[in-house]
């Protein structure tokens, strides 16, 4: 978390102009919502092929990051 607020004070203090700071502020958090969720996703798909491999299916292939 701390990593985060440093890099968002980063952008605030780097761009100059109120808009720039806006623009570069919404794209961090827009790709910081995209990791956050993606990452939830996977959490999910490893739980259910836990729970699959439990029931004796087999896992052939798992594509990761091709969303």
């Amino acid at each position: 978390m701390e990593t985060i607020v440093n890099e968002i004070a980063e952008i605030l203090k780097s761009e100059s102009h109120f808009i720039a700071k806006e623009k570069a502020l919404v794209i961090y958090l827009a790709n910081l919502i995209r990791e956050i969720i993606t990452m939830a996703f996977e959490q999910i798909d490893d739980d259910l092929i836990g729970e699959y491999k439990k029931q004796g299916y087999q896992i052939e292939k798992r594509t990761i990051g091709n969303y």
